[in-house]
């Protein structure tokens, strides 16, 4: 069966296990850094413009946590089942789950005061090309799959004939 979205989600699926092994390391280090933070650090960030508490700091390190999570095993899943309409549900989900969260940041950065809506595009790229692959697939898989009311036209086109026959049997006995 063919498959249109293979490449762009293989291709955006191997791009996204990069970034998100690359976010699991950047966030390992945060959470280092920032479990060592002394109220002197705190101090010498608010001198410097910043207004974030070691608690703040800790709760984006979290939410870096789930989103590099997302990333890897989207990539994972839309690498493995890039070539099968039958798994594109799946990769639809981790699309719309990746595009979600990133809508999510943008409203918590609008809250915050930091909201950027040229890092917001480029940020939704990736996800909105993954979910683009996925929905090809899942198009694609829907269009090749039997309908349900095709099998029901069987049994009624095979009923038909069966009686079409029972009739004419009927009447050469007359």
């Amino acid at each position: 069966m063919k498959t249109p979205g293979k490449k762009l989600l293989k291709v955006v699926g191997i791009l996204l296990v990069i970034f998100g092994v690359l976010g699991l390391l950047g966030t390992a280090l945060n959470f280092f850094i920032t479990s060592s933070m002394t109220p002197e650090m705190e101090e010498l960030m608010a001198q410097s413009g910043y207004s974030y508490s070691a608690a703040d700091l800790m709760a984006s390190n979290i939410w870096n946590l789930v989103s590099s999570v997302l990333w890897l095993l989207a990539g994972i899943v839309g690498i493995k089942n890039c070539s099968r309409t039958d798994k594109a549900k799946i990769c639809v989900v981790f699309g719309g789950l990746m595009i979600a969260e990133i809508l999510a940041q943008a409203v918590f950065n609008l809250a915050g005061g930091a909201f950027a809506i040229v890092g917001t595009v480029i940020n939704l790229i990736m996800p909105l090309l993954y979910f683009w692959g996925a929905m090809k697939n899942l198009q694609a898989g829907a269009a090749a799959e039997p309908s349900p009311v095709d099998g029901v036209a069987d049994i009624l086109e095979v009923s038909s004939e069966q009686m079409r026959r029972g009739v004419k049997k009927e009447e050469e006995d007359r």
